[in-house]
């Protein structure tokens, strides 16, 4: 099951979304227009910009 993390481009939500991917699990970041996410992608964290 795919995991929600809101505010992912942030500094909890970032290693949230690091945790769940170190673990395998398949996850989606909400992030705000103009916030870095490039470390996000490279994560493979599907991102949704909003």
């Amino acid at each position: 099951m795919t995991t929600l993390v809101t505010g992912a481009g942030g500094f909890l939500g970032a290693h949230v979304c690091a945790l769940l991917r170190a673990r395998g699990e398949p996850v989606r970041g909400f992030v705000r227009p103009g916030k870095p996410r490039a470390f996000l992608a490279e994560l493979g964290v599907e991102l949704a910009v909003g």
